[in-house]
């Protein structure tokens, strides 16, 4: 197959869950705007993740023989680590300004936040994320890329709604909404380890990126009802 239609493919595949997650805002009271606003986000993440990822050196070939340190480094420091961190910097805003329109709307103050509206905003950053960073890996690991191009949307989002929940309790409950973002480092972390180190299956990354995700929208049914 040509490479740009292999291209065009799988960024088609990573793009395929954005419709029910559409459909989901739109049944819900946050709407077109939101989501969008929330894909954008998580557009904007990848250049920022992109950006400070080239101001840390990226293991060299080799360093990582008989020892995983190099290879652990990269994944949840360089990867993990910098990637959700790029989610905050990019949803904080976003979620603010929700907070405060909500806020308003209810008459409770500028500062007032929907947990479930953070969450449900995390995780629609972190499909639009995995749809750019799909086409990416497609150029640089073509090898990898069929894997990641079902499984990249699954996990980015799991990993968002985390993100964006942490954010939206930042202020009320700070102990834990460092849980979540640790839990979303650590789980982007296992995903790539498992997919890129050696002699290890990778059907692992399929089995932790789905249910990470199962486990985001159990969270956010109960966010749901509780709201």
């Amino acid at each position: 197959m040509n490479g740009i239609w292999l291209l065009f493919l799988l960024i088609l595949i990573s793009a395929l869950p954005l419709i029910p997650a559409w459909i989901w805002f739109r049944s819900l009271k946050l709407g077109s705007r939101w989501f969008l606003s929330s894909i954008a986000a998580g557009l904007l993440s990848v250049l920022a993740a992109v950006l400070v990822q080239s101001l840390f050196p990226s293991p060299r070939p080799g360093t990582s023989a008989g020892s995983p340190g190099p290879v652990l480094y990269g994944i949840f420091v360089r990867i993990a680590l910098i990637e959700e961190l790029s989610r905050i910097l990019t949803l904080r805003p976003l979620i603010g300004v929700y907070g405060r329109k909500i806020g308003k709307a209810k008459e409770d103050g500028p500062g007032a936040e929907d947990n479930f509206a953070a969450s449900a905003m995390g995780l629609a950053a972190g499909l639009g994320f995995a749809v750019v960073e799909s086409a990416l890996y497609t150029a640089a690991s073509p090898g990898i890329a069929l894997l990641r191009a079902f499984t990249a949307a699954p996990l980015h989002g799991a990993c968002g709604a985390r993100v964006g929940a942490s954010v939206g309790i930042a202020r009320s409950r700070p102990l834990h909404s460092a849980v979540l973002f640790v839990t979303a480092v650590l789980l982007h972390g296992m995903y790539d380890f498992f997919i890129i180190y050696p002699g290890i299956p990778s059907f692992l990354s399929v089995i932790i990126a789905l249910s990470a995700l199962g486990s985001s929208v159990l969270s956010l049914r109960n966010e749901r009802k509780s709201s």
